[in-house]
């Protein structure tokens, strides 16, 4: 999703954008209008953020075929991704920051930072990061690369799990089952938690009329969660070392940016670094 400062994108005449040249096409305009303000920044600190990119853009990190896995972490898609950033970047036109800092914070809050790509479940973080913005943000799909594409990709989502050492894991099961395949149990989460269930069977509870406390001036939502949701991609699947993966990206990415070089080499050391561990841990690599 894209969350934008509604109050602000009116203020100079914008709309939310619709595609990424959009996209960077407002974030001058909004960065002109007033040096302290950014239309968004790069999130060299999350991994899965860029991942989700990724995958919208057509990216495919891993497949698998029998025993033997293939890893495309730098291919042409991720590279566009990545050139993308890096010219706003380079440009002063994002904030170079990671989200969930104390900077971060406090420009969302003050808004000097008016956009945040973000999964759907974020109305439930804007509380703890910008507080005294409510009812200022509005959703939108994320930008497209081209018009008229509503492909989006996925960051993140909720899990509940049954530890080893669970002393009832009989009844821990049966209530995470509760919880996530019953409508009393999901009309909870909707409601505590702004959650927007994956199961389509779900995804038209009454609980879901209501759009999440913190956007409350955006009654159609939930209705725009589920169209969005009809146009998830993903990678074919997630490797086996993906944690490395994504350390390796936060490392590198980092460097790049407080270092002003390529996030296009930023990239190529996550993949040779995925190969390199995957191949010492013992799988097959094409």
């Amino acid at each position: 999703m894209f969350f934008y400062r509604k109050d602000v994108f009116d203020g100079l005449g914008l709309k939310a954008p619709t595609t990424w040249d959009e996209f960077a096409q407002d974030a001058a305009i909004i960065h002109k209008a007033n040096p302290k303000q950014y239309i968004s920044n790069f999130d060299a600190n999350s991994p899965e953020w860029f991942a989700g990119l990724s995958e919208q853009a057509g990216g495919n990190w891993w497949s698998a075929s029998g025993d033997t896995w293939s890893v495309n972490i730098d291919d042409a898609a991720t590279q566009k991704v990545a050139s993308y950033w890096q010219g706003l970047v380079d440009k002063g036109l994002v904030a170079p920051g990671p989200s969930w800092s104390t900077q971060w914070n406090t420009d969302m809050n003050k808004g000097n930072i008016v956009g945040w790509i973000s999964g759907q479940w974020a109305p439930n973080q804007f509380p703890s990061i910008a507080p005294d913005t409510a009812g200022k943000w509005a959703a939108a799909p994320v930008p497209a690369w081209t018009a008229g594409d509503k492909t989006i990709g996925t960051w993140g989502g909720e899990v509940e799990a049954v530890t080893a050492n669970s002393k009832h894991p009989a009844e821990a099961a049966k209530f995470v089952d509760w919880m996530n395949n019953s409508e009393e149990g999901l009309n909870l989460l909707i409601k505590n938690v702004q959650v927007f269930p994956a199961a389509q069977k779900f995804q038209s509870l009454p609980a879901l009329k209501t759009p999440p406390p913190f956007m409350s001036t955006q009654p159609d939502y939930n209705a725009l969660m589920a169209e969005l949701a009809a146009n998830v991609r993903g990678f074919d699947i997630w490797g086996p070392n993906a944690n490395v993966t994504f350390n390796t990206y936060s490392d590198a990415f980092g460097k790049a940016v407080q270092n002003h070089t390529s996030f296009l080499d930023a990239l190529k050391t996550v993949q040779e670094t995925t190969v390199s561990d995957m191949k010492k841990a013992g799988f097959k690599v094409s």
